[in-house]
């Protein structure tokens, strides 16, 4: 059986596992915010698309807009691209 992503151990770090309390409450307010899961894995997967976009502006392929649209060349600009696609760009509530 696959393990669940808060089960895995930290690659980057030597971090403690969450305690069973921590992860039932996690569960518990995602399921409270009509998520499946943690926020862990939303933010996992935001992680990703940033790492992709920012891979894009370091190679010069990234582009405002469409493929049509100029090419990024400042790096804050790049990263508010980046927010934007995970869906991390959103104004809190």
């Amino acid at each position: 059986m696959k393990k669940e992503v808060w089960d895995t151990k930290n690659p980057n770090k030597k971090s403690k596992k969450l305690s069973p309390a921590k992860k039932s409450a996690a569960k518990a307010s995602a399921k409270k915010a009509g998520r499946p899961y943690p926020n862990l894995i939303d933010n996992m997967n935001a992680a990703k698309k940033t790492q992709k976009v920012m891979h894009e502006y370091k190679a010069g392929t990234l582009h405002t807009g469409s493929k049509k649209g100029p090419v990024v060349t400042s790096r804050k600009q790049a990263i508010a691209i980046a927010l934007s696609e995970a869906g991390k760009s959103k104004k809190k509530k």
